[in-house]
């Protein structure tokens, strides 16, 4: 019996347990073995190489209509193919937010952060010049007047023409792309990703109350969370956004298990802490939120991702302060994974259609915590003495001891000392 009718026969004789994964991935497969399976698919896989790791989504759709078991699925298919490991395209899901006015506490006042860091007196000693800022999100709204002069251009593509000009893989990605509907138009229409994009670089807002910490580096736009985000389209975006230049990734969206019918263990999520690794080759930063759970992630069993991994020396996580340096009481925490607090609390910021409006989270502490790493690298800091600076730099707070490893809120002006 050959490879192809021997699949078949095993699909068909699998039991139900649960239904079949839409798209597989497959890590390191042999690639001969692979041209077989997938003349079963009709559709060609897609090839993520991260490094020395190279991994292949290859579609369930056209496999046989039965439910069947996925594990014994997933398990054939590593076998069949002699690939390293063999997991179901996960769905990672779509951010969640907190409320802006977190419960029951008035409202803090506009640009509080703005203040709370001295941004006026930061900018007298960098700007982050001439360093990229990947925001990965819900998109950003790169036509707002407040964000337009701070986008990231693409000068190795020629707009409109419709040709890969650069070489990439990526047609026009002139501002970046959008890696739900696969095309270069990154627009944000949910408000997440702007928010985020104008914590790090927005033109101050009238009245200069509040605007972007590092007003001079360069924003990429990347749409990657949506209703039906899947794993590998997390590890394109990361391997997107690094290999055009970002120096500092920025990631408010998290994974974690109360959110899934899956277990989002570490074999499970390969491809993704393959991605992170891959970043932290290239000496490009991951900044990741805590997430909004008030949780412990020292004592969950099952942790949240990516802040969860132990040993990336790139990965950095960020917690949420309120105005009086203390946590803000959405926030996770967790001084195994949780490096340093930073305001997220009713921050001020960039919304679709040229307006402004309060947002709270660790998902607005994490771009402020991406604008202060470009403010240091543009002045010639390295990854490692950046991110080992933010912590030792901190401003002292006993209620953040064991919450995170900086014991404090981010001082970003002792950092730039």
């Amino acid at each position: 019996m050959n490879l192809i009718s021997n699949l078949v026969g095993v699909l068909l004789t699998l039991g139900a347990s649960s239904a079949f994964a839409d798209s597989w991935i497959l890590e390191n497969p042999n690639p001969e073995l692979l041209k077989e399976v997938e003349s079963i698919h009709g559709k060609a896989t897609e090839k993520i190489v991260l490094g020395d790791n190279v991994f292949y989504t290859i579609s369930g759709n056209n496999l046989p209509e039965a439910q069947f078991a996925s594990a014994e699925v997933g398990e054939y298919l590593q076998r069949i193919t002699d690939a390293s490991s063999a997991q179901p395209n996960y769905n990672i899901g779509l951010v969640k937010s907190v409320d802006a006015t977190s419960g029951k506490k008035v409202r803090a006042p506009e640009g509080w952060h703005v203040n709370n860091q001295n941004y006026k007196k930061l900018h007298t000693v960098a700007t982050g010049k001439d360093i990229i800022v990947a925001v990965l999100d819900t998109g950003v709204d790169y036509k707002h007047n407040s964000l337009k002069n701070h986008i990231w251009s693409n000068k190795n593509e020629v707009p409109g023409n419709g040709i890969d000009d650069d070489k990439n893989g990526y047609i026009d990605d002139v501002v970046g792309w959008d890696f739900m509907d696969n095309d270069n138009d990154p627009s944000d229409v949910q408000g997440h990703g702007t928010h985020c994009a104008g914590i790090i670089g927005a033109d101050a807002m009238k009245g200069g109350l509040s605007m972007g910490i590092a007003p001079a580096a360069k924003i990429m736009p990347i749409r990657l969370l949506a209703n039906k985000t899947l794993l590998a389209d997390a590890a394109l975006a990361i391997k997107y956004a690094v290999d055009n230049g970002a120096k500092v990734l920025s990631n408010s969206w998290r994974i974690y298990s109360q959110w899934t019918q899956y277990d989002p263990s570490p074999k499970n999520l390969a491809i993704f802490k393959a991605a992170i690794e891959y970043a932290q080759s290239k000496d490009v930063i991951f900044v990741a939120a805590t997430g909004n759970e008030r949780k412990d992630i020292n004592k969950l069993s099952n942790k949240i991702w990516p802040v969860g991994y132990p040993g990336l020396t790139h990965l950095f996580g960020v917690a949420s302060s309120d105005p009086d340096g203390k946590a803000s009481s959405f926030t996770n925490y967790g001084d195994k994974f949780t490096h340093v607090a930073a305001p997220g609390r009713d921050i001020y910021s960039t919304i679709p259609g040229n307006r402004w409006g309060f947002k709270s989270g660790t998902s607005m502490a994490t771009p402020l915590v991406a604008g202060a790493i470009a403010l240091a690298l543009s002045t010639g800091m390295s990854a490692h003495a950046v991110l080992e600076d933010l912590v030792k730099t901190a401003v002292p707070n006993r209620q953040w001891d064991h919450y995170a490893k900086s014991g404090g809120v981010i001082n970003i002006y002792q950092l730039l000392k």
